[in-house]
């Protein structure tokens, strides 16, 4: 091939590929409706899409001006099934950060709707860009952590509580077979796997009140979910002070005790006579 018939070819390629990215007709060059990108959110904000009982409006909008009248975007799953085109029909405002966009709502159904949705294309008039941003409609879940029992000694600490989900009719069914964690803040205690009716249940050996939460992470579909806090106390023992039989003046006198089964951290005050003095 000679250098005229590669540089024919790098053209018609460079071509296609423009003509692949961006499909338009009408002026598009001079729409300024149709400079940004779709987003899966409402004035500029995310808006998490979640199902549970019932079908979802799930915002989608382009950063436009107020004046950009009858535009659309189009809306499906990734192999080109329940395609929808949503009418941006709001206009919403946002003071901070400052954005106008252009909104609309796509119906979600319950039963079919979680998973992967992409925004394909926007129109304004007989312009259009041709998009690929994607977004995911998940499904709710609930996961209690019930207050644990006091312990004392050495005697383990039982966390239990119950995980469930919402099925695509919409009814919170327990969520079997799932693994959790039981975490001391970002600490990871123990895990735990969930039995046929949704209750997970872990042993914890424990020195001292310890704050608890369980997590469920995010798996298929469904989100992922974490309890409040909870605390779970440990009954401490504490000695009475020995202390040595002799002291000396200006030297040390040596008292002692244990506590089980953690140590705590003890302050020693002395009885002048008539009010306590910090050693």
């Amino acid at each position: 091939m000679n250098r005229r018939s590669h540089l024919v070819a790098a053209l018609t390629a460079a071509a296609l590929v423009a003509v692949t990215g961006t499909s338009y007709a009408g002026s598009l060059a001079d729409d300024s409706c149709l400079r940004a990108q779709p987003m899966q959110s409402y004035g500029g904000d995310p808006e998490p899409a979640t199902l549970t009982t019932a079908a979802l409006r799930v915002p989608v909008e382009i950063e436009a001006d107020p004046s950009c009248e009858g535009m659309t975007i189009t809306v499906q799953r990734p192999d080109g099934s329940q395609r929808v085109v949503v009418p941006l029909t709001e206009k919403v405002h946002n003071e901070w950060p400052t954005i106008d966009t252009r909104t609309g709502f796509l119906a979600v159904p319950l039963a079919t709707g979680a998973g992967q949705w992409v925004m394909t294309k926007v129109t304004h008039g007989a312009n259009e860009i041709v998009t690929n941003v994607s977004f995911r409609v998940t499904r709710g879940a609930t996961l209690t952590l019930e207050q644990p029992a006091r312990t004392s000694g050495a005697a383990k600490t039982v966390v239990t509580g119950v995980a469930r989900r919402y099925s695509p009719a919409g009814v919170l069914l327990p969520a079997s077979g799932v693994s959790l964690r039981i975490m001391n803040s970002s600490t990871v205690l123990a895990t735990a796997r969930t039995d046929a009716n949704g209750r997970y249940t872990a042993q914890l050996a424990l020195r001292q009140a310890t704050e608890l939460t369980a997590r469920m992470p995010a798996t298929g579909d469904y989100i992922d979910v974490a309890t409040a806090p909870v605390v779970a106390h440990k009954l401490l023992s504490m000695s009475y002070l020995t202390a040595s039989k002799t002291g000396t003046v200006n030297n040390w006198w040596k008292v002692s005790g244990t506590a089980f089964p953690a140590p705590l951290f003890t302050t020693l005050d002395v009885w002048n006579g008539s009010a306590w003095e910090t050693t």
